[in-house]
């Protein structure tokens, strides 16, 4: 997209390696008739959540009680979602399978897109996306990378450059590039804007 007004010059995107991507983690399946199903206990069996509480390194506390639903897990997630000390990470439920019973498993995805968004739930600590979990809360439950979070990475006019979302604004003055797809499979690909008076033209070459 090119502004009107901007100056008049021509700019080439070319080697599109990577395209911003979000991260995304998926937990076992849990066996319920449906979402009302209890997934928290006291002292929980191999692919269940602990009751307690978990401490985020933004600061925000998820505490999960007893008898907790499946459903009560994801609203108590995306609770903290955004906002002061939000976390950046919302889950949803997916019924993978149908049956008696059904499974269900829980998936957490990144809000925004970059590697300075990606968070891990198998490993908690000092460093970690959760910093404090002392009841064991998370680790009774797998945790499986869907989609690992990654920055995009490419060429303009020659220089490699590196930003976290697609949609990239800040390289030249009213020009605003949308990264839809890496060129991996086409070698020496490139994307020409020229901007005279305000007019954009592009094409891949």
């Amino acid at each position: 997209n090119v502004a009107p007004g901007t100056a008049s010059g021509t700019y080439t995107m070319s080697d599109i390696t990577s395209i911003a991507k979000s991260e995304i983690q998926e937990t076992g399946g849990f066996s319920l008739t449906d979402t009302t199903g209890s997934v928290v206990a006291a002292t929980p069996t191999a692919g269940m959540f602990s009751a307690g509480t978990i401490t985020f390194a933004s600061g925000a506390t998820v505490t999960l009680t007893a008898g907790e639903s499946l459903a009560d897990v994801a609203a108590a997630f995306n609770a903290v979602t955004s906002g002061t000390n939000g976390t950046g990470i919302s889950a949803s439920i997916v019924q993978t399978a149908s049956g008696t019973p059904n499974t269900y498993k829980l998936v957490f995805n990144s809000t925004s897109t970059g590697l300075a968004h990606a968070f891990d739930f198998s490993t908690t600590g000092a460093g970690q996306t959760v910093t404090s979990d002392p009841s064991g809360v998370l680790s009774s439950v797998t945790y499986t990378v869907d989609q690992p979070a990654q920055d995009a990475q490419f060429k303009f006019n020659g220089v490699t450059v590196t930003r976290s979302t697609n949609s990239v604004s800040d390289l030249v003055s009213g020009v605003t590039f949308n990264l839809l797809q890496d060129t991996t499979s086409q070698p020496g690909a490139s994307f020409t804007v020229s901007a005279p008076g305000g007019a954009g033209v592009g094409m891949w070459a």
